[in-house]
């Protein structure tokens, strides 16, 4: 279930808003101004922001800059009356809901803003590990898929696409090296990070093509890595 922060110092907006994305099987998470919304979104997984523009303290132009500092690819999408679509996408907004909204129009510019969030595939046989992934993955606001070994994975591609794999290199059934040379004939364009314990000196040139991370690593190498990949 995705989850949505609506922003509005404007209660019953807000609370029409609530009814609206929860009716449509989405978690919807509440703020009256920018600051808060900022805390609610610091302390929570968020999927899309969508914020009225003009509020007392903190606006939606502010909360949009410091959300994309926090995590660039997390959709934020601006609400108003007096402000124009133009006007918003120049800003930097993902798309625009303008006042008074329809419902119907709102569920699919929300629906839409979320398919275009940058997939990335998280391959791993031991759960603890795609936990560790997906946790940064999230907090980039990418959108985190897991597979538990590379023939799951291979399904997942066939039938969602990814903009990123991060596999481990030993795992049952389709292991990880395995996995890297079905990608790279079926999925050329596609962008790949290894991730394993045990490389050995032949996986180095069999790598280069990909980036890769030896286990243990530090959770800032990790962030570095799938930024630099994503970029």
């Amino acid at each position: 279930m995705s989850a949505v922060l609506i922003v509005d110092d404007n209660v019953p907006v807000l609370e029409l808003l609530e009814k609206v994305l929860a009716l449509a099987d989405y978690d919807v998470v509440r703020a009256c101004d920018g600051r808060q919304a900022l805390d609610t979104f610091r302390r929570e997984s968020i999927d899309a922001v969508i914020t009225d523009i003009s509020m007392p303290g903190m606006g939606g132009v502010e909360l949009l800059r410091a959300i994309r500092q926090a995590s660039p690819s997390v959709p934020v999408i601006a609400m108003s009356g007096d402000f124009d679509a133009y006007a918003a996408v120049a800003a930097g907004f993902d798309a625009f809901i303008c006042k008074p909204f329809k419902i119907g129009a709102i569920l699919d510019i929300v629906a839409d803003a979320l398919k275009k969030r940058r997939k990335v595939l998280i391959v791993d046989d031991i759960s603890e590990m795609r936990d560790i992934v997906r946790h940064v993955v999230e907090q980039f606001g990418f959108q985190a898929v897991e597979a538990g070994d590379g023939a799951e994975a291979l399904e997942i591609l066939e039938k969602e696409g990814a903009d990123l794999v991060v596999s481990d290199c030993s795992m049952p059934l389709v292991d990880g090296r395995d996995l890297l040379v079905e990608v790279k004939a079926r999925f050329p364009d596609l962008r790949v990070v290894v991730v394993s314990a045990n490389f050995k000196a032949e996986d180095v040139e069999t790598l280069k093509p990909f980036g890769f991370l030896s286990k243990p690593y530090r959770l800032n190498d990790l962030r570095q890595i799938i930024l630099k990949a994503m970029s």
